[in-house]
């Protein structure tokens, strides 16, 4: 898949920073500012915080999850990061230790122990960088074992110091705390003293006797060692991530030589296997104890010396053998989990590399080992566990099996290895020897046998891969075994299977493939890979001449550049740059191959197929061969991505030029030969290989330089056979859902296209032969059929092929075409077409619509039915396609009365369905239809433009941001209409730039142009009165400051134009709302108060404004007109029936209404009377109260 950006790069360039913030912002983080009085004579330590905030936690923490991306980054700057954090951790339980469970406020909202959001810090380093590194950061004296294990102790259990209460469950330690704590313990295990020695001063321990009920433990165990054994058996079994910490700490307690002195190993051996057994206490507790539990034995076992562990190591054998036993008939749960068979393979691999170092020696010091015996059962086990359906079991059998093998016997290690390389040829079917095809890449006889992997387990593949990989990274097999392990190698490099649901898988098996051929340039010299004969190498393409390093290279090069997998494309080019840096000089071009096949640079597909495959190719023939081949393939062309097929195609086609035009008749041969063999059922493939095709064609056309030799001319005249029907296209292929039409129309349509052009291009050839009568009669009933569909992207195709395949047909044929077009477009007993039937054939239309005589009749016919299908009446779909197709075809060259009726109606179309405001799409169509008059000066007199030119500044402000900032683009190229100047030379581009005070600002200077105010008015009152908040603020700041800069005169026209857009709009809800809203803005912000009687009637607006609510359902709109009845009473003219109008308001149907009368009276005459009322009553409530009320507020004189 392609990747947006190259995140390892971004993250380098940005890491400094992220570093710099971190590195200022701990100190401040963890230590407080307060001043502490200083002692005479003591050292004084600097105070650190009690608590913290979880969003400045969260903050650091964000600072350090990016470098997951690349964790060694952090590497320069761990000290100075972990080292406040760890003194600050100190720094607390020395000082406010017992104030752990002391919270500000609601627990459930406060903010958080300074103790918890360090560890969450540390976790957070230890997720990215590894617990074994951070640990190293732990202060370490033994003087901090006691503080640290005690605030442990006192924090888990809710106790405080002198309060023994039990406090909330949200103020106990969360696991990363308890997962920290128990890693410092672990590395406090470290230090030289016994444990005996060490005093503790806390009152609270644990006997782990309590804790290991089913064993015995020493005697003379000390107190601090029974309570990190109590509490580590507590928390291996937990399902969090303290289990590994648990883990740690038991086997670093267990393995210090006073522990082992008094025999505290063998009896943590003796509790592990007597808690793992069916049916023990510790199992029923956590479905997770047999991971720790296996976990601890198998840490145990790396760790331990043979002196200590070699007693243990049968019974932990004949336990693990017994688990796999009651696994196999279905009689434990234990191994169940993907977690437990991952640590029953750890174990097993500890258990035989402790065996295989004491082999020697068994029979003398160890005579109850029977080496051989655990050696062959547990290999057995790993191997089929290689086929395990969970990945991490197959990472850890993989791994354990290479580690057993580097320590066997030559002889040994090589029976290993051959049962690897036998398990990876099952169920592998290669063809014939008669039937393997020579493909012809090479000019030197290359050829390749293409075995079928369809019946080969996926998951075993990848264990089986991974485990060779493993194995030649160690550098077990011996160079005699190379052959087959690089034909293997190889195969699994290109391994791929589809699902039943068409899903690619074996990505996992290339990405071992990758390591494998990495491990194999680093682990072995030039010699013993030159050695290998290139003809043993069954599985790659190769010249005859090539050597084994230049055959794996060639590999390298089709998978780094062509894989779908981001991974394995990144993958491939660090093995291919290892390869080419540890065997210098062999590989052809190897310096400039690798610097094309850059790391990065194939980090985004389309780049690798389009750009490194087709530079690699360049280089040499031999780069060409492998990479066109892998094109042909499942990588290219027959990739399950339609995407992909599209850009393999186009590589194909600038491939096929590399080497000049001697491979382009090599190239459509390929081509050709692909395309005959293929079955109904492989649509995918018949896509991509015919889009290949007319790739290479377009290639052809857009190069006339290129001089084709005859026989490559005949070859691309023949390439019309393919669109005979009955050929390679049949008429269900563009019907049958089951055989995915808009495949094939792209596939059928894109060739007619490429043909005909290149038939344009080469009618003076002598060689080159146009269609015959049957493949064009087959050409026009593919339109035919492909037009009938309505997807956009089939619809621009189909549309594109029509234009091209129109132009080389004779002047009867293209009548004949037309008509037929314009018969489906034509109604049927008074009923249009659907548009999902129509929308092709309408941009059919206007493609050919140039390509006729000027004098057709048909031109006109034309015209009018693209003109009709612009009607008001007609599904939105057909309209923007009609008014498409007039774009693209029609107003290139002409233009008459009834297309500019038909593009004004659309300038104003704002229909609304369950889509929302769909009308918008026309709208956008239409402006680009304007836009096209202009730039092609097809309108003369300014009677004809201008009407276009104002609804065009109307819709530049209208509150919908697409069309605003389409109808902008349009409105400056035809600024100069206008007679005005911009006042900002700024081009306006982004939605976000059309949004602004200076944006309306420069839109509203055009309100002095008489012919353009109305139109534009009605526009602006949408963003002004109902846009969203942004759109709200700029329109009417920007409308306030036009008017600051208007005269008294031109303030009064401008105000005339309101009660004429309501006159316009009476009945239209879409716009009167918007238009009540910018009124009622106007008259508070008292822009009416600047004109005087004379010059502007408010008597008239008020009329309008009740006409326009009379009887009205409603509510937003009569809430509206209160409002503006709320700033008309501030005019003299309108004040007295303005108040009588809100007065008989007060007892409207509607609650809400009477409430926002009764509002607005009491800002009229501000009377608290009104307020006493509850208003929300019914009006039989109401209406006897109504005249006591008024005769109280004195109305009664004033209406």
């Amino acid at each position: 898949m392609d990747a947006p950006e190259d995140k390892d790069l971004k993250l380098q360039r940005a890491s400094a920073d992220l570093l710099s913030d971190l590195e200022t912002s701990l100190p401040r983080f963890v230590y407080s500012s307060k001043a502490i009085h200083r002692v005479e004579g003591e050292t004084r330590l600097r105070p650190v915080r009690e608590h913290v905030t979880l969003g400045k936690t969260q903050d650091l923490i964000n600072l350090l999850e990016p470098f997951q991306e690349w964790p060694q980054l952090l590497d320069t700057h761990l000290s100075t990061i972990i080292t406040p954090l760890v003194n600050a951790f100190l720094g607390y339980i020395s000082q406010h230790r017992a104030k752990y469970h002391v919270f500000r406020g609601d627990p459930a909202f406060a903010d958080v122990p300074l103790p918890r959001a360090i560890c969450q810090l540390l976790y957070t380093l230890c997720k990215i960088r590894g617990s074994k590194t951070i640990s190293r950061f732990f202060d370490n004296q033994p003087k901090y074992l006691d503080p640290l294990l005690n605030a442990f102790l006192d924090w888990r259990q809710g106790v405080s110091s002198g309060d023994s209460s039990r406090v909330p469950d949200v103020r106990l330690m969360v696991w990363e705390e308890r997962y920290v704590m128990l890693l410092w313990l672990s590395h406090l295990m470290l230090t030289p003293f016994d444990l005996a020695s060490i005093v503790s001063d806390g009152t609270c321990s644990f006997d782990a006797q309590d804790a290991l009920t089913n064993v015995e433990l020493p005697s003379r165990l000390p107190l601090v060692a029974s309570t990190l054994i109590a509490i580590s058996a507590e928390h291996i079994i937990s399902p969090s991530k303290e289990r590994d910490a648990a883990k740690e700490l038991l086997v670093r307690l267990a393995l210090r030589p006073d522990m082992r002195s008094i025999g505290l190993p063998e009896s943590l051996v003796g509790w592990s296997i007597s808690s793992l057994e069916q049916n023990s206490d510790i199992i029923s507790k956590s479905i997770y104890a047999p991971i720790g539990l296996m976990s601890f034995v198998a840490g145990l076992i790396g760790s331990a010396d043979s002196v200590t562990i070699m007693p243990s190591l049968v019974p932990i054998f004949k336990l693990t053998q017994k688990i796999r036993a009651e696994a196999a008939s279905s009689e434990s749960d234990i191994m169940s989990s993907a977690l437990a068979r991952k640590m029953m393979v750890k174990t097993l691999r500890a258990i035989t590399a402790k065996v295989l170092e004491t082999e020697f020696s068994a029979s003398s010091s160890y005579p109850f080992l029977d080496a051989g015996s655990i050696i062959e059962d547990v290999v057995d086990h790993l191997l089929n566990d290689l086929a395990d359906k969970d990945t991490p079991v197959r990472l850890a059998s993989s791994k354990a099996i290479s580690v057993i093998a580097s320590k066997l016997s030559v002889s040994m290690r090589a029976e290993v290895n051959e049962a690897i390389l036998g398990s990876l040829q099952e169920d592998v079917l290669w063809p014939a020897s008669d039937t393997v095809a020579s493909l012809g890449l090479g000019r030197r006889g290359s050829r390749l046998e293409a075995p079928d992997l369809t019946a080969v387990n996926p998951l075993r593949w990848h264990g089986l891969v991974l485990t060779l990989s493993h194995l030649l990274f160690r550098g077990s097999p011996p160079p005699q075994q190379l052959p087959e392990i690089l034909n293997a190698i190889i195969l699994a490099l290109k391994f791929q299977q589809r699902t039943s649901v068409g899903s690619s898988m074996g990505t996992n098996v290339r990405d071992g493939a990758c390591f494998g051929i990495w491990a194999i340039a680093r682990r072995y010299s030039t010699n013993d890979i030159s050695n290998v004969d290139p003809v043993n190498i069954r599985t790659a393409q190769k010249d005859q001449t090539s050597s084994t390093l230049q055959i794996l290279a060639n590999e390298l090069v089709a998978a780094a550049s062509l894989d779908p997998s981001g991974n394995i494309r990144r993958g491939a080019s660090a093995a291919l740059q290892e390869m080419i840096g540890r065997h210098p000089d062999v590989i052809i071009y190897g310096i400039p191959l690798v610097q094309i096949v850059d790391y990065h640079a194939v980090a985004l597909r389309s780049h690798a197929i389009v750009e490194v495959a087709v530079g690699a190719a360049r280089l040499d023939e031999i780069y060409w061969a492998v990479v066109f081949e892998g094109l042909l393939g499942w990588r290219g062309v027959a990739s399950s991505d339609a995407e992909s097929r599209r850009q393999a195609a186009a590589a194909i086609g600038l491939l096929a030029l590399a080497n000049g035009a001697n491979d382009i008749e090599r190239s459509v041969a390929l081509l050709q030969g692909r395309i005959e063999t293929l079955k109904d059922r492989e649509v995918e493939e018949k896509h991509g290989l015919v889009l290949a095709l007319v790739a290479l064609i377009k290639t052809i056309v857009s190069s006339p330089q290129i001089s084709l030799s005859n026989c490559a001319i005949n070859k691309l005249s023949s390439l019309w056979e393919t669109l005979r029907l009955g050929f390679l296209f049949h008429d269900n292929d563009f019907t049958s859902f089951a055989l995915r039409p808009q495949l094939n129309i792209e596939a059928a349509c894109s060739m007619i296209s490429a043909l005909s052009s290149m038939s344009l291009g080469m009618k003076e050839s002598k060689n080159f032969v146009l269609q015959s009568p049957s493949v064009l009669s087959s050409c026009i009933q593919i339109l035919k059929l492909s037009l009938g569909h309505a997807d956009s992207q089939i619809t621009a195709i189909s549309s594109m092929a029509a234009q091209s395949f129109f132009q080389i047909l004779d002047e009867k044929v293209k009548e004949d075409l037309v008509k037929d077009w314009l018969a489906v477009l034509s109604s049927e007993n008074g009923r249009r077409p659907r548009a999902s039937h129509v929308s092709s054939y309408l941009a059919a239309l206007g493609t050919v619509f140039r390509h006729m005589k000027d004098a057709s009749f048909l031109r006109e016919a034309i015209i009018q039915t693209l003109v009709s299908y612009t009607a008001n009446e007609t599904e939105i779909e057909a309209k923007v396609a009609a008014m498409r197709s007039l774009v693209a075809g029609v107003l290139v060259s002409s233009v008459n009365e009834d297309i500019i009726l038909a593009i004004l109606r659309c300038l104003d179309d704002f229909t609304i369905d369950q889509r929302g405001d769909v009308g918008s799409l026309v709208r956008v169509e239409a402006v680009a239809a304007v836009e096209t008059i202009w730039q092609q000066r097809l309108l003369v007199t300014p009677e004809m433009r201008r009407p276009l030119a104002a609804k065009v500044a109307g819709l530049a402000v209208e509150k919908l941001d697409k069309v605003r900032s389409r109808a902008w683009t349009c409105l400056r190229k035809i600024w100069s209409e206008f007679g005005l100047s911009l006042i900002v030379d700024k081009d306006f581009t982004d939605v976000a730039q059309a949004s602004t005070v200076e944006y309306y600002y420069q839109v509203a200077t055009l309100l002095s142009v008489d012919w353009t105010r109305l139109a534009l008015l009605e526009g602006y009152v949408t963003s002004a009165g109902v846009g969203a908040e942004s759109i709200l603020r700029s329109s009417r700041t920007a409308i306030l400051a036009s008017i600051e800069q208007m005269s008294d005169a031109a303030l009064a026209v401008f105000l005339e134009t309101i009660p004429a857009i309501i006159r316009r709009n009476e009945n239209q809800e879409r716009t009167i709302v918007p238009v009540l809203e910018v009124v009622a803005f106007l008259l508070d912000a008292g822009v009416f108060d600047r004109v005087n009687k004379g010059e502007f009637d408010s008597r008239n607006l008020f009329a309008l404004v009740q006409r326009v609510h009379y009887k009205t359902g409603n509510v937003r709109k009569l809430k509206v007109a209160v409002d503006v009845y709320t700033g008309l009473a501030m005019l003299t003219p309108t004040c007295p029936g303005v108040i009588s109008k809100l007065v008989a308001m007060l007892l409207h149907p509607y609650s809400a209404i009477r409430n926002a009368a009764a509002d607005a009276l009491f800002l009229i005459i501000e009377d608290d009377q009104l307020k006493q009322t509850d208003w929300s009553l019914p009006r039989n409530v109401l209406r006897p109260k109504l005249p006591n009320i008024l005769e109280q507020l004195k109305l009664q004189q004033i209406i």
